[in-house]
């Protein structure tokens, strides 16, 4: 099996994780590790790598695309929501860039025993 996941960093304060979970995907809180949970449901993780910077070369990407098209997005969307668009898109690089979340690949088989 072959995933990416987008998480909150450990180490942080309630406050940083806080600004993860509002800048991240829907459902992005958990009490245990992507690591763990695969473990504790049968699998064995094979490789698992940090693709944040990917993940956040691609959020810029997006942000440049919406910025070079901004009048048929408003014609399209709405100007206040093309506004809340933006503004996630940058608040999302912002708490990439500090650390506070990840994106990560996991390859993982079926735990044999």
């Amino acid at each position: 099996m072959a995933f990416t996941v987008i998480s909150v960093s450990s180490g942080l304060s309630v406050e940083q994780c806080r600004r993860a979970i509002e800048n991240g995907p829907e459902f992005i809180e958990s009490d245990v590790g992507y690591a763990d949970l695969l473990e504790q449901t049968g699998w064995k993780i094979t490789n698992c790598q940090d693709i944040t910077a990917a993940y956040a070369a691609s959020c810029k990407r997006q942000l440049e695309a919406d910025e070079a098209h901004t009048e048929k997005l408003v014609i399209f969307i709405g100007k206040d929501e093309y506004a809340e668009r933006v503004a996630e898109w940058r608040a999302k690089l912002t708490v990439i860039g500090e650390g506070l979340l990840r994106r990560e690949l996991f390859l993982a088989v079926p735990h044999i025993n």
